[in-house]
């Protein structure tokens, strides 16, 4: 069970390790020909689609996800999926052509002019395509099938990173480009898709299964939306209090951020259809709290690194024009964390089918970070909004835990997680923010680099004897397979 998850977690992470990889190797290149302005568009642009992605599927991708391994034959499957497939194509056509026809007075609303109304127009006609793509591709994590779901995304990846390129830094066609060359991508990568996922097509709608799917899905609608006001919000505060420009430089932050968000990523994937298989499972409950305990670990190593080292990542990755997000990266590299632990631990609501609880603590959680983000940005500005933004993450995870401890009780301590955050966020505040810069050389930074991850190491793994046990014996899993292959 355990090396399933492992091999899961890796697959996915080998995947996003490249995603992500690539992601930076074209942040330099779009950096010379993109202005502080057309990244803050683009950011927006990023934030309003995933808005709309959860607007027009009704969670139904996460209905298929959850209420897979619930069906035992394959025309149950087909079913499942082929309901959920013939709501989504229609609502996502509706809502893009209602958007489309107003796009001029949202696009001065949302970019502050209409004369990006063009740009406005290429990113809403790529919802039905980057949805029925994306829909198509839980095909792949519900089949466990890793070298599938790896090959397709890595080309997909690779492509999406390519053309880009070519219209940006080739035929100069600027941010217009970038987003036609996404458009055409999603428009064929979800053709593709679609056909993986053939077996479980049909033009059949059952009502009965779109009414489970539903009766799942919707109450989770005020769940993502809390989820992507806590992620996104901070960049719509941006665009209201200051302007494209300073959004083109938390962009950019979050850029440096990567490898956090990578890791986040890979978790989520393996994760979630591998607990709703595997919960009922005798050695579940040791297994999910070393592999939280492993995942918090692992997230606070990495956000250490961007701490100490961020403004080096910036000169590599960007250039002097983007200096000020250096000041940003430490605390959101804790509120990433918080995000991913918050997202692991939420699965036991989900499997006891709790939702409306979930939506009320992430809710909960939103409302404070957004407030707390509006009156600390009038003092601090950006500084005040990342503040913020941490803040309501903290809020959630709190609540989050202490509805996962009454609700899927003895999978979950949180006792290390805890005091590693004590540890963490002073320090997020202390070595990198805009109050107060120390400037340290590379040995100095080094020297808090050890300490800190040492600190880390005793905190997670002392007295820990399951999770040292299972890390020895997965060391000892890849250290077996190295050899054979030689």
């Amino acid at each position: 069970m355990k090396s399933n998850l492992l091999k899961d977690f890796f697959s996915y992470g080998t995947v996003g390790v490249i995603s992500k990889f690539v992601g930076f190797f074209t942040i330099p290149i779009y950096t010379r020909f993109l202005s502080k302005a057309d990244f803050g568009i683009l950011e927006i642009l990023s934030v309003i689609m995933v808005l709309l992605a959860f607007l027009s599927t009704f969670q139904l991708e996460s209905s298929f996800l959850r209420l897979f391994f619930d069906k035992k034959e394959t025309k149950q499957k087909r079913n499942l999926f082929s309901s959920g497939l013939w709501i989504i194509i229609p609502g996502s056509i509706i809502l893009s052509l209602v958007l489309i026809a107003f796009n001029k007075p949202l696009a001065n609303l949302i970019l502050q002019s209409t004369d990006h109304s063009i740009l406005l127009i290429i990113a809403i006609s790529e919802l039905m395509f980057k949805n029925v793509l994306e829909y198509s591709v839980i095909v792949f994590r519900v089949e466990f099938n890793r070298k599938g779901y790896t090959i397709f995304n890595l080309i997909y990846v690779f492509c999406n990173a390519l053309l880009g390129i070519i219209f940006v830094a080739i035929f100069k066609y600027g941010l217009l480009g970038l987003l036609i060359s996404r458009c055409v991508v999603s428009i064929v990568f979800a053709g593709i898709a679609l056909f993986k996922a053939k077996k479980y097509v049909s033009l059949n709608i059952s009502f009965p299964v779109l009414k489970e799917m539903l009766t799942y899905g919707v109450p989770l609608i005020p769940v993502v939306l809390a989820q992507w006001g806590q992620k996104y919000v901070a960049r719509i505060l941006i665009i209201f209090l200051f302007s494209l420009s300073q959004i083109g430089i938390y962009a950019i932050a979050t850029k440096v951020l990567l490898p956090l968000l990578l890791l986040t990523h890979s978790l989520k994937m393996a994760w979630h259809p591998y607990t709703f298989d595997n919960y009922k499972n005798k050695e579940s409950k040791a297994l999910f709290n070393d592999f939280y305990n492993f995942f918090a670990f692992i997230a606070s190593v990495i956000a250490v690194v961007l701490i100490l080292f961020g403004e080096e990542l910036l000169i590599v990755f960007a250039s002097e024009k983007f200096a000020d997000s250096q000041y940003l990266i430490g605390i959101l590299s804790i509120a990433y964390i918080l995000y991913g632990m918050s997202d692991l631990i939420s699965t036991g609501i989900l499997i006891r089918k709790k939702n409306n609880a979930l939506s009320y603590a992430s809710i909960t959680g939103t409302f404070c970070g957004c407030l707390t983000m509006y009156l600390l940005s009038i003092r601090f500005g950006l500084i005040g909004i990342v503040i913020g933004e941490l803040f309501g993450e903290l809020v959630k995870f709190f609540l989050i835990s202490i509805l996962v401890k009454k609700i899927f009780t003895g999978y979950f301590k949180f006792k290390r997680s805890a005091i590693a955050l004590s540890l963490l966020v002073p320090i997020s505040f202390i070595l990198n923010n805009g109050f107060t810069p120390i400037d340290y050389d590379w040995i100095i930074k080094s020297l808090f680099l050890t300490l800190i991850i040492g600190a880390l190491s005793i905190i997670y793994f002392f007295r820990n004897q399951s999770l040292c046990l299972r890390m020895k014996s997965f060391g000892g899993t890849i250290l077996s397979t190295q050899l054979l292959k030689k």
